[in-house]
């Protein structure tokens, strides 16, 4: 994969920056790293996961028995144009907040799946019990 880039340095927390990557990681995209000086975290990883660009990683995955395969060797060529320093500075500031909203959802949705699989149970066994509130009541 080349990163095509500007030299100057990304002022990105190294936690964060991190966990990013560890998302990456999760899409297989990590045979191939850029340095934080080079690009932001957030530009790295929507660039690859993008629906195109991952329509282009799938056309250079090998064959393999179970499921497709990328290799270091196959993403050599891979190309990602990054913007000019202050764009991707802009960019970063921008997704970052995009990136730590979404985090706080996943989460959310995770704490509501645990209470719907406690409750839902509970509910249809008859150990909890809903009370319905009257149609002028909810009106109030």
């Amino acid at each position: 994969m080349h990163w095509i880039a500007p030299s100057d340095k990304d002022n990105n927390t190294a936690a964060l920056e991190k966990r990013l990557w560890d998302t990456a990681d999760q899409f297989r995209a990590n045979s191939v790293r850029a340095a934080a000086t080079k690009v932001s975290p957030f530009y790295g990883l929507d660039a690859i996961n993008s629906d195109q660009r991952k329509q282009e990683l799938l056309a250079l995955a090998q064959g393999g028995a179970t499921r497709e395969a990328l290799t270091k060797d196959t993403i050599s060529n891979f190309r990602i144009v990054l913007p000019p320093r202050p764009l991707m500075q802009r960019y970063h500031d921008i997704a970052e907040g995009i990136h730590r909203e979404r985090e706080v959802l996943l989460h959310q949705i995770q704490n509501l799946r645990r209470t719907r699989d406690l409750l839902l149970p509970r509910l249809l066994s008859g150990q909890v019990k809903l009370a319905v509130a009257s149609a002028t009541e909810s009106q109030t």
